[in-house]
């Protein structure tokens, strides 16, 4: 459970991020958001299990 906690959190993470889109992101940021993003898309459809 904690793994899949860790994942949401992440996914998160990065659509905060993302909700600031007309901020400049630095290279940490753009990292957390492309790992959130590519998390989001692997599970999407998990989601609502």
């Amino acid at each position: 459970m904690w793994k899949w906690n860790d994942t949401i959190q992440k996914m998160i993470d990065a659509l905060e991020l993302m909700k600031y889109a007309h901020t400049m992101h630095d290279k940490e940021d753009n990292k957390t958001i492309e790992q959130g993003l590519e998390l989001f898309h692997r599970y999407f459809q998990y989601l609502w299990d």
